[in-house]
């Protein structure tokens, strides 16, 4: 009787000293207010009650800023559901991060939400070596000039898009756009990158169903991205599913590594890195394979899912916007002609006619710069590595989890003129002087530094292809009902909530 009294005290006094050892590193550092017992739960309370239960957490710091007249940078305590957070909201601040210091990612945490998903080795969440090599590997077939030769399949992919758009214009029916823009830019990804053609616009593509029942068990809320799921059935079914994932990836691996195509043919992403490897690894090497695999699986679905939402955030801003509208279809005129049914061979005879359209390119980026699908890039703080601000005094990252809330960042009223409002056209200003030049650094999606987004050029590519073959076909009508509106909710990435509810009419026939 007596050992488990005993036991339960040890336990309680190492609780009690552990909670005040945690609760006194925050005594002299930057924060909301913070409680001797309860850390900062109560303020992420407070924050949560302001937004619908589903709302993506990447907008916590932003409305935690405002309220609280919070600075470039601040720390939560959230122990012991999280661990302790330095959070970054400042392009300056955040370029230490990600550019001068290069933090290494948090990867045991990263690990929690998207392992399952995208393996050990993804390149989002690996370091040093096992990055290095990931990151070397694929850089090669995502150059701007390697893409150019892949326009025409993403308008064959966008024309694909184009017919089913039209099904819905004759019915007239509301359905979910973040699904039908899904399935398009799953079908550009895994063309691009493994040279597969896949059939997800028409039906149910085994490849995306196989990401789709993974990322469906991923966590779908703030704290359970920090709490250990105990559900016995749901880890069997990562494992299960995971493991035919890797399979499928693996055999077209397999396959690609064996029938080495020539130098002119070589062109899609995976081709270029078993080629990369080819010349420094061996290819039979287990590690080199589950690389491929993993970067394979991290490319087309994180590639995938951000760039669908972007495309349903711009067409529920063009729809709220006719001006933008207006001007978007002029530029297209412009440069494709009166008749939007020649854009395709157009495009398809000078892929370099993508790059001609800035005032398209500046209403992506005012779409990301308002509802980026990934708004935060976590770091980990290292031993001697401290955040500096202009006056000198130093900050330390270590122990702490390091946030670079860009979402936060971009929505700043002293770094963008009215932020909360659509203006595409703050991206073509070239003036200091104007007050809507964007600041150095401050328009951050894709990240900065050595681990910015290698996809980036892609995405911006196949976003003004499909704006070019839709816009002056169809208009947009964004049908939320019963007082509900478009948020961002946490679905793996930030999606539009309820897969923004569409109706399409055709403006144009093609």
């Amino acid at each position: 009787m007596l050992v488990p009294i005993v036991a339960a005290a040890a336990l309680m006094s190492y609780l009690v000293w552990r909670l005040h050892q945690q609760r006194s590193m925050f005594k002299d550092l930057p924060g909301p207010p913070h409680h001797a017992i309860w850390g900062h739960f109560l303020v992420m309370r407070e924050i949560a009650d302001c937004l619908p239960p589903d709302a993506t957490p990447q907008l916590f710091a932003h409305l935690m800023r405002k309220r609280y007249g919070l600075g470039d940078f601040f720390y939560l305590d959230l122990w012991p559901l999280a661990p302790p957070q330095l959070v970054i909201a400042h392009p300056e601040m955040a370029s230490q991060v990600t550019q001068k210091m290069n933090l290494p990612k948090e990867s045991a945490i990263m690990q929690k939400w998207t392992g399952h998903i995208l393996g050990k080795k993804s390149m989002v969440t690996a370091n040093g070596h096992d990055w290095k090599i990931a990151r070397k590997s694929f850089t090669s077939g995502f150059q701007p000039q390697k893409l150019l030769q892949h326009v025409p399949s993403i308008v064959d992919d966008a024309l694909g898009f184009c017919e089913v758009l039209k099904v819905h214009a004759r019915t007239q029916d509301v359905f979910k756009m973040e699904d039908l823009s899904a399935r398009m830019i799953f079908n550009i990804s895994a063309r691009v990158i493994l040279g597969l053609k896949c059939n997800a616009q028409r039906d149910d593509d085994e490849f995306l169903e196989l990401f789709r029942k993974q990322a469906s068990l991923a966590p779908q809320d703030f704290w359970s991205r920090y709490l250990y799921d105990i559900s016995p059935q749901r880890h069997y079914q990562k494992w299960k599913h995971g493991r035919a994932l890797d399979r499928y990836v693996g055999r077209i691996v397999d396959e690609r590594i064996v029938h080495v195509p020539d130098e002119k043919s070589k062109y899609h992403a995976i081709d270029e890195a078993i080629a990369t490897n080819r010349d420094y690894h061996s290819l039979s090497d287990k590690e080199t394979r589950d690389m491929l695999i993993a970067s394979v699986k991290t490319l087309i679905f994180a590639g995938h899912d951000t760039s669908a939402s972007t495309i349903c955030y711009i067409y529920a801003a063009l729809s709220k916007h006719p001006e933008v509208l207006s001007r978007v279809r002029e530029e297209h005129t412009n440069v494709f002609g009166p008749n939007p049914s020649s854009a395709p061979a157009m495009l398809r005879a000078d892929p370099k006619l993508v790059n001609n359209l800035p005032y398209t390119l500046a209403v992506i980026k005012e779409a990301l710069r308002l509802w980026p699908p990934t708004g935060v890039s976590l770091r980990h703080g290292v031993p001697g590595q401290t955040l500096k601000q202009a006056d000198g005094t130093e900050w330390p990252t270590y122990p702490f989890a390091v946030l670079v809330n860009n979402c936060a960042t971009m929505r700043r009223e002293d770094l963008f003129k009215d932020p909360e409002r659509f203006f595409p056209e703050r991206h073509l200003v070239a003036d200091p002087a104007d007050p809507y030049f964007v600041p150095k650094d401050a328009w951050r999606p894709f990240e900065k530094g050595p681990r910015n987004c290698l996809g980036q050029t892609l995405a911006l590519m196949q976003l003004k292809i499909a704006l070019v073959m839709t816009l002056r076909t169809f208009d947009f009508a964004i049908v939320y009902e019963n007082g509900t509106y478009m948020y961002q909710t946490l679905d793996v990435t930030a999606k539009p909530s309820q897969g923004l509810p569409t109706r399409v009419r055709m403006v144009y026939s093609i």
